[in-house]
């Protein structure tokens, strides 16, 4: 099974932008992935932290949690 994972950073003046991406060499194989859930919510003199995502696909899974194949719009 041959494939990759890839993780870009960009880093604004307000905001840090990350995507993170897996793609299959040509075999299908079952991949799930993503950050630690754990975000500082106090920024440096007080300032609130904000999560904002909003993914544009994602792969429906199976009753054992298998990704089918097939993509839907969440």
């Amino acid at each position: 099974v041959g494939g990759r994972a890839e993780q870009v950073y960009w880093l604004e003046d307000n905001a840090l932008r990350l995507r993170l991406e897996v793609h299959s060499d040509g075999t299908e194989f079952p991949a799930s992935l993503g950050w630690h859930p754990w975000f500082r919510r106090e920024l440096e003199g007080g300032a609130t932290a904000a999560l904002d995502f909003a993914a544009g696909l994602r792969y429906e899974r199976d009753e054992e949690d298998i990704p089918t194949g097939k993509l839907t719009v969440p």
